[in-house]
């Protein structure tokens, strides 16, 4: 009898166990998948200048979809970056190359607007991400041609595809 007792118990317990295992696992699955994703960071501005374009490179934590936009007289360059932390420094005197006078960052609630302002009507080759390599991280890259008329440029970039 006792025996039988034992078994009955033990049985009792592994089927608790088993029981609450699967909804402990699915509670724990369900928590993780409602998490909100990381927000991707900028971490670094680069600069260079090449004999045909000024070249703008964001290192960043993972592709984004962004904005861009040019203004009409094209001395203006506006790259709308939604749901990014800047960690990135600040415009320095060595940032300023080729067409770059000046730029920085103004955060918003959903993220924030990278501005740049050239020294000269500028135009956008089509930006493009470069996926990790070596050392380096994620990358946007902007080029920034000389016009001498422009008209407004706008565009949009979505997540690039793996």
């Amino acid at each position: 009898v006792t025996g039988c007792i034992r078994w009955q118990v033990s049985a009792v317990v592994l089927v608790a166990i088993l029981t609450c295992v699967p909804i402990a696992t699915g509670a724990r699955s369900i928590e993780i998948a409602t998490l909100p994703a990381a927000k991707a960071t900028v971490t670094n501005v680069r600069v260079g200048l090449h004999t045909d374009k000024t070249r703008i490179v964001l290192d960043i934590s993972q592709p984004i979809a962004f904005r861009y936009h040019v203004s009409s007289n094209g001395t203006a360059v506006f790259i709308d970056l939604p749901d990014v932390k800047w960690t990135a420094s600040p415009f320095e005197p060595r940032h300023s190359k080729g067409k770059i006078l000046e730029f920085h960052y103004s955060p918003a609630a959903n993220g924030g607007r990278f501005n740049i302002l050239t020294d000269g009507p500028v135009s956008i080759s089509e930006p493009f991400f470069v996926k990790p390599k070596g050392k380096r991280g994620h990358r946007i890259v902007i080029d920034l041609v000389g016009q001498r008329l422009t008209m407004p440029q706008f565009g949009r970039i979505l997540y690039p595809s793996h």
